[in-house]
């Protein structure tokens, strides 16, 4: 006889099979599982003419992937329950609003990237590249004075160079100044949260990307040049060879945690040091990106590599907006339309207009059109077989033994660039 914990346990066991099985059509099936399940005995047959269907034993093997696949659906079927009843209608309701006001606000911004893309906005690339600084300034000098008071109320500490740095708020939203302000509050808080404030006091105190132990790891599987004086448009430039990374040795030697550290490092040393050149040739300056392809691979395409990538894709249109300004992909094969079909989602249509993909034959001429030859290293054109001295000092090379120079930059084209 079964006491009554043990008939509760039958029937949620009876309730299971049921649940777990709603396949199943004919009531005699069931009742061959809850026998197999509790080892009873058959029925007896009450027609000798229609012999009953065979019931799987327990101990056979065709009985074990049952009782396998109901154990796991068990488990899961649990775990689902423990968690929703441990969901807050409230916070999850919040949740959602939150959620939907910020892809409200990249569509937004999207909108307004595809308008500055097409010229018809006093904030256009064209106006951007051509009006001083200072007049910019002086034309929106009330708009800058109520983005300062958002960035001052969100916890922001304002510096020499602050004022350039609001203005690519107030372009990224087309001049609308309260969703400029809006965008100002949120990036500040995120800048403090996150550290990124205290990474550019430190950038403008002369702290080099270098000096992050994990930039220095970095490069040491990703041949990436940083800074490397300016491409044509007079903005930073900075040089990734795609096809001279190892994803899978880089994946084994640094953590995800360690590479959002060294990727945070180097997207704010970019970002301040475009300010700071913005006051200093007094219009504003943004990056000039030159990316090869050439050497790209499948081993290129491990979606681990992705997963870790998008997160800081995404930064420049959440939190740096007008920090890049042109993008040219070189020696880009039939593989390079895979690549961007799976990064293109994580950008604003506005960015994605700002690149520019050129195929093989007219790299050349498109790598000399982009920056000139006293810029680039000389494998891409240029007249620098070594680091030349200001941009290694700008990097912080001199932080650096002579064994771990000559292992950072890896492939063929950039080996030993960075050697003493």
């Amino acid at each position: 006889p079964m006491d009554s914990r043990c008939r509760r346990r039958r029937c949620r066991c009876e309730l299971l099979v049921l649940m777990l099985a709603p396949h199943v059509a004919s009531e005699a099936w069931a009742g061959q599982a809850r026998r197999m399940l509790w080892r009873l005995p058959p029925p007896p047959r009450t027609d000798a003419s229609t012999p009953s269907p065979p019931l799987p034993q327990p101990a056979s093997t065709t009985s074990m992937p049952f009782l396998v696949l109901l154990l796991i659906q068990s488990v899961l079927l649990l775990r689902l329950c423990l968690t929703v009843r441990r969901i807050e209608p409230k916070a999850l309701l919040a949740l959602c609003e939150r959620s939907g006001g910020a892809l409200h606000a990249r569509t937004a911004e999207d909108t307004l990237g595809r308008k500055r893309s097409q010229g018809s906005s006093r904030f256009c690339t064209h106006v951007l590249d051509s009006t001083p600084l200072s007049s910019l300034l002086a034309e929106h000098q009330l708009a800058i004075q109520v983005l300062r008071e958002a960035f001052v109320d969100a916890g922001g500490q304002p510096d020499a160079h602050t004022d350039p740095w609001l203005l690519r708020f107030l372009a990224g939203s087309d001049g609308h100044i309260p969703r400029a302000a809006a965008w100002v509050r949120r990036t500040t808080s995120w800048r403090v949260e996150t550290g990124m404030a205290d990474r550019r006091r430190r950038a403008l105190e002369g702290q080099t990307m270098l000096e992050e132990p994990e930039v220095v790891r970095l490069l040491r599987f990703a041949p990436l040049l940083i800074s490397h004086r300016t491409g044509v448009h007079g903005g930073p430039l900075s040089i990734l060879h795609v096809g001279g990374f190892n994803p899978a040795s880089w994946m084994a030697a640094q953590g995800t945690p360690q590479f959002v550290a060294a990727g945070h490092t180097l997207l704010e040393s970019c970002a301040t040091a475009c300010d700071v050149a913005s006051t200093a040739a007094d219009r504003l300056v943004r990056q000039e990106v030159l990316l090869d392809y050439s050497g790209l691979a499948l081993r290129h395409l491990n979606p681990l590599v992705f997963l870790r990538l998008r997160p800081l894709m995404m930064l420049p249109d959440r939190h740096y907006p007008e920090i890049i300004g042109h993008v040219v992909c070189v020696h880009a094969p039939a593989l390079f339309s895979h690549v961007f079909r799976i990064i293109s989602p994580w950008i604003s249509q506005d960015l994605q207009e700002r690149i520019h993909v050129v195929k093989p034959a007219a790299s050349p001429d498109a790598i000399a059109a982009f920056a000139p030859a006293a810029s680039l290293p000389a494998a891409y054109g240029g007249t620098h077989r070594k680091m030349p001295p200001d941009v290694a000092a700008g990097l912080g090379l001199q932080h650096v033994d002579a064994a771990t120079r000559a292992a950072l930059l890896p492939g063929h084209k950039l080996a030993g660039y960075a050697a003493a």
